[in-house]
């Protein structure tokens, strides 16, 4: 199975940002998220609406290249096999 296409993300590190995936790993690289910006402090933020996440399955694990893991649509778990 092949890995998530790569694009823009939402970090999960930080709600305000999106964070790039190259289509083999995370980068550094973030900008921005235009649909959750960080509020002003002088309005309520509004909730933003649900971004699609790359399906659940089995992807190659940037770690090790032989081996899969499983990404459950919103996390990765630690369940892994050889490729």
């Amino acid at each position: 199975m092949s890995s998530p296409p790569a694009g823009w993300y939402p970090d999960p590190e930080d709600a305000t940002q999106d964070r790039w995936w190259d289509g083999t790993e995370w980068t550094d690289s973030r900008r921005p998220n235009p649909t959750n910006p960080a509020p002003s402090g002088t309005e309520q933020p509004t909730p933003a609406p649900q971004r699609a996440l790359p399906e659940a399955g089995w992807y190659l694990d940037i770690d090790q290249s032989d081996v899969e893991r499983w990404w459950d649509g919103v996390d990765w778990t630690d369940i892994r096999r050889k490729s």
